[in-house]
C-alpha cells in the first residue's frame, strides 16, 4: 500500500485539452431540408439525452447528406460529451458514446488520447467537478459553457492502471443503476399500456358488453362520465419560504422544486426547510403518494409521486386523493398519458404556464368503480415495483457519490485493488 505522499506524486494536473486528441462540438442540420432527417441512420444526440452514462441511441437520426452539408460531425465510440447550454436541467450533463454518433452544437465532444486518460476516468472527473465547471459558465438568464473554458479546465490524473481501477469501482454502481433503469422502463411501459388499453381504447375486461356513447371527449363507455379533475381529487400548490431568513432552510422537511420532478417517485430533495419555514410561508406539507405536476417553465407537465411527506414550491401543483378508488395510480397515469393535452392549456406571454385552476378544471374520465378497482389491483403492484427499483438506484447513487470525491482526488489508495 502506498503512503499518502507516494500516492500524491502519482497524480498530475492537466488541462483537459492536454488529455484529448480533439475537443469540438457538433451542429444542427437545417430543419428546412427534410432529406437531412428522413430515413436517417446516424444517431444525432441532443443535450437532453445526456443522462450521465453511456448513450446507445437518440430520439432523432440524420442522414449522411446532413453530415456533408452541415457542421454536424460523426464522433467515435467512447467520446465523452458535456452539455454546454441549458436552463439548469441540462448544463453540465454528461454522456459517453456507446457507438459512433453525431451531436448538436450544444454538446462539447472530447475524444481522448487513451495513453494519457481513459474516457471513463474523464467522465467521472467531470462529474466530480461539475459544480465547479458550471460556476464558470457565462451569460445572464441562460448561462452557457464554451469550448475554451472546457479546454482550459484542469483536472488531476494518475497512471492509466490507477485510472482503470477507479473507473471500474465507480462504474460497477452505474452498471447496476442502468440494469435497474431498464427494468423500470419495462414496468413503466407496462403500466402506460394497460392504462391506454383500458382508458383510451376502452378494451377493459367485459368491454364487449358495454356500448360506447358520445361525450365531450368523444365516445366513452356507457355509465362513465367526463368530469373536472377537482371532482375526483383535491389540489393545492406550495410556496417558498423567504430566502432572507436563514432559519427557514437547512431543516429536515423535504422541499420539492419542479426540476426534481422526473416522472417517478421522489425520495428526498436538494433543499430542505424547517418547521419555522413551513409555518411562516405558504408552503404546505403534502402526504405520501401525493402526485405533483410542474406548472411553469421548461419543466411544465413534469410529474412526481411523493414517497415521503414533503413540501413544494409554488410552481408545483399537488393532486391529492380524496375519494375511494381514485388513488395516485389513476391520477399519475392519466396525467402521464395525457400530458400533451394539459400542456396545451397553458397561457401567458413570454413564459406560458398552466395554473392550479387549469389543473382543477382538466377533464378526466370517471370510469365505473368496478373497472377502476380492478385497474388499481393491476397498476398498484407495478408502480410499487417501480418505486422499489427507483429507491435502490437512489441508494446506489448515494454510495457512488460518497466514493467519487475520495477516488477522484486520490484520497483512497486503490493500488492493492485487483486489476479490472
Amino acid at each position: 500500500m502506498l503512503d499518502k505522499q507516494e500516492m500524491q506524486k502519482e497524480w498530475q494536473s492537466n488541462k483537459i485539452e492536454e488529455l484529448c486528441l480533439k475537443i469540438t462540438s457538433g451542429g444542427t442540420p437545417s430543419r428546412k431540408n427534410p432529406s437531412f432527417y428522413e430515413n436517417g441512420t446516424i444517431n444525432w444526440i441532443k443535450t437532453g439525452e445526456l443522462k450521465d452514462w453511456y448513450i446507445n441511441s437518440s430520439s432523432e437520426k440524420i442522414t449522411l447528406e446532413a453530415i456533408d452539408k452541415s457542421s454536424a460531425k460523426i464522433f467515435p465510440s467512447k467520446t465523452v460529451l458535456l452539455a454546454m447550454y441549458g436552463d439548469g436541467r441540462t448544463i453540465g450533463s454528461l454522456g459517453i458514446l456507446k457507438h459512433s454518433a453525431a451531436t448538436n452544437q450544444a454538446c462539447c465532444a472530447m475524444i481522448l488520447d487513451e495513453t494519457k486518460c481513459i474516457p471513463l476516468f474523464l467522465f467521472y472527473s467531470l462529474m466530480f467537478n461539475r459544480e465547479k465547471l458550471i460556476s464558470l459558465a457565462l451569460g445572464g438568464s441562460q448561462r452557457n459553457l464554451n469550448a475554451k473554458t472546457i479546454r482550459n479546465f484542469t483536472i488531476k490524473t494518475p497512471s492509466i492502471p490507477t485510472q482503470q481501477k477507479i473507473a471500474s469501482i465507480l462504474s460497477a454502481y452505474d452498471d447496476l443503476i442502468e440494469n435497474n433503469t431498464r427494468r423500470i422502463q419495462i414496468l413503466e411501459e407496462m403500466a402506460r399500456r394497460i392504462y391506454e388499453e383500458w382508458f383510451v381504447h376502452f378494451r377493459f375486461p367485459n368491454h364487449e358488453n358495454i356500448k360506447l356513447v358520445e361525450s365531450e371527449l368523444g365516445l366513452i363507455p356507457e355509465g362513465w362520465e367526463v368530469v373536472a379533475l377537482q371532482s375526483l381529487y383535491e389540489t393545492a400548490s406550495g410556496g417558498t419560504p423567504s430566502r432572507k431568513n436563514p432559519a427557514f432552510f437547512d431543516g429536515n422537511i423535504n422541499w420539492v422544486k419542479t426540476q426534481e420532478l422526473n416522472d417517478g417517485f421522489i425520495f428526498e430533495t436538494n433543499e430542505k426547510i424547517t418547521e419555522e419555514g413551513l409555518k411562516s410561508s405558504s408552503a404546505k406539507l403534502f402526504q405520501k403518494e401525493t402526485v405533483l405536476v410542474a406548472m411553469y417553465g421548461a419543466t411544465i407537465g413534469a410529474l412526481g409521486i411523493l414517497d415521503f411527506p414533503s413540501t413544494t414550491n409554488q410552481a408545483c401543483c399537488a393532486i391529492i386523493s380524496s375519494k375511494k378508488f381514485f388513488g395516485f395510480e389513476y391520477a399519475f397515469l392519466t396525467l402521464l398519458v395525457r400530458r400533451t393535452e394539459l400542456i396545451e392549456l397553458r397561457a401567458g406571454a413570454a413564459q406560458q404556464n398552466i395554473n392550479q385552476i387549469t389543473v382543477k378544471n382538466f377533464r378526466m374520465l370517471k370510469p365505473n368503480l368496478t373497472t377502476l378497482s380492478l385497474f388499481n389491483e393491476i397498476a398498484n403492484p407495478i408502480l410499487k415495483q417501480v418505486r422499489i427499483l427507483q429507491k435502490k438506484n437512489n441508494i446506489l447513487r448515494k454510495i457512488r457519490d460518497l466514493l467519487l470525491p475520495k477516488l477522484i482526488s486520490g484520497e483512497i489508495d486503490v493500488s492493492e485493488f485487483p486489476d479490472p
